[in-house]
């Protein structure tokens, strides 16, 4: 698989957010109330913060977090779940980590090359998942650059850093890398997922 991913600033575009997908982690993330007429009312009043957006590939964008591995292979199985909301997430973990993946991955940033073996690769220009894990706990949507998050080890420790936020991550295990450019490759098929919707299956 070949990604290549780079942050774009001042697009001037306008976007009203209703909270009605299953988690609703932009929402969270920009603190918008989470009842439509709320939220409507939000648009109305034109509430207006400005944010980054990172393309990907050319032709299409991520404004909240993107990911390569097994997180995306989880948003695929909670796709086909028909079941909505944490409990679906909660449902389909395990049938995600049974069939986990550790993908050999290139880094390119223009200026080095990363060699790194992960389960996950994000792109964070937020900071929160809609579960409430803070898998980016240092990005920020309005700072022209994104993180590039790598999930080296699966790790208790490090999962309830994400959920509670009192100690950094170590980084043999969870690495992040800030970016405004990077070409990323896999030596494998990889899962990939924008915003909470599953794209595809890459080969390399």
């Amino acid at each position: 698989m070949r990604a290549v991913a780079s942050v774009l600033v001042d697009t001037g575009i306008p976007l009203g957010i209703l909270p009605a997908g299953s988690a609703n982690g932009m929402a969270r993330e920009l603190s918008l109330p989470l009842t439509l007429p709320e939220a409507l009312e939000v648009i109305v009043q034109r509430n207006t913060q400005q944010i980054d957006v990172v393309r990907v590939d050319r032709d299409q964008y991520c404004v909240h977090l993107g990911d390569i591995g097994l997180n995306a292979l989880m948003v695929k199985y909670f796709e086909k779940s028909g079941i909505r909301g944490q409990i679906g997430y909660a449902r389909v973990a395990l049938k995600t980590l049974y069939y986990r993946q550790l993908l050999d991955i290139t880094i390119d940033n223009g200026k080095e090359k990363l060699e790194r073996q992960a389960f996950m690769v994000v792109f964070g220009n937020a900071r929160q998942y809609g579960t409430g894990a803070f898998i980016n706990p240092d990005g920020d949507l309005s700072d022209g650059i994104f993180e590039v998050v790598l999930i080296k080890q699966l790790s208790v420790l490090e999962l309830l850093k994400m959920l509670f936020r009192h100690r950094p991550f170590d980084p043999r295990k969870t690495e992040i890398i800030p970016a405004q450019h990077i070409t990323i490759h896999t030596k494998r098929k990889a899962h990939f997922q924008l915003d909470g919707e599953y794209r595809a299956k890459f080969t390399a």
